[in-house]
């Protein structure tokens, strides 16, 4: 079962980084283990992981209307494991209250999770 995340670009770093530094570390220990078994250690099979950063400017498109919908198209189709999503509106009143990253979340079947940059227009930016 393959389980994707919509997180702001905040989160999404560290965690890289996470995977950059024990991925060698959890080669290199099933390299030991296995050859302390006495067995010949294989190749391991590679490691991918699909990645998308979106600048969503609050769900405006080029077109002036804000579409989450189109949005959520987009991020489905490039079928990513990790989303950071840039510029995300929380209920402000300039996206008429909408919770934009549990809409998102809905839209596209992903695990969310938001981190408030600023507070604006009576809800938060991030």
């Amino acid at each position: 079962m393959r389980i994707s995340y919509l997180c702001p670009l905040s989160l999404c770093l560290p965690l890289a980084g996470l995977v950059a530094i024990l991925s060698p570390a959890v080669l290199v220990l099933t390299i030991q283990v296995l050859t302390a078994q006495g067995q010949e250690p294989t190749s391991p099979a590679p490691l991918q992981l699909r990645v998308l950063s979106y600048n969503i400017h609050h769900g405006r498109g080029i077109d002036d209307q804000v579409d989450l919908e189109r949005l959520a198209k987009v991020v489905n189709d490039c079928h990513p494991d990790l989303v950071a999503l840039q510029e995300v509106d929380n209920r402000t009143q300039r996206t008429d209250g909408v919770d934009q990253t549990a809409e998102l979340a809905r839209l596209t079947g992903l695990h969310a999770q938001f981190a408030r940059q600023i507070d604006f227009e009576g809800g938060q930016y991030g």
